[in-house]
């Protein structure tokens, strides 16, 4: 029969412990993996908001639409999901809108006003990059 420290032995060289550098490359990828899994679900839950939702038909929403875009027109689509407007995507991109914004037209130009800018600004591809970014350098606590 084989003794304790023989057996321990035996476990211990088939299971060797990982180095601390192996074991630090771990857990930045487990990190990495998991703001990244943060990014890539919501995006998928935009898109389904998006295709889930109906376009907005309403003549004084898509009337401000038309005085305040020149270029290409983002999609405009309304979805029960949300509890306030957002924009989301690169140029033209999606403007989503909520029941309750949709149901007071003065508001239109404004709310769109609103969304319009971050579409023009990008500011939905900075967040993505700034995403991928933290996903790379989710450790550093200045990121």
């Amino acid at each position: 029969m084989k003794s304790r420290s023989t057996r321990r032995k035996a476990v211990s060289a088939a299971m060797p412990w990982p180095s601390p550098l192996g074991l630090a490359v771990l857990v930045w990828l487990v990190g990495g993996l998991v703001v990244s899994g943060r990014l890539v679900l919501g995006i998928m839950t935009l898109d389904r908001w998006t295709s889930e939702g109906q376009a907005v038909t309403c003549p004084a929403w898509r009337a401000a639409l038309d005085r305040l875009c020149t270029g290409r027109r983002p999609r405009m689509v309304a979805s029960a999901r949300l509890t306030g407007p957002l924009s989301w995507g690169v140029l033209p991109g999606t403007v989503l809108l909520d029941p309750a914004s949709l149901s007071d037209p003065r508001t239109a130009e404004t709310v769109l006003a609103h969304e319009l800018a971050h579409l023009k600004r990008g500011d939905w591809l900075f967040l993505v990059l700034s995403r991928l970014a933290l996903a790379l350098f989710w450790f550093n606590p200045l990121v």
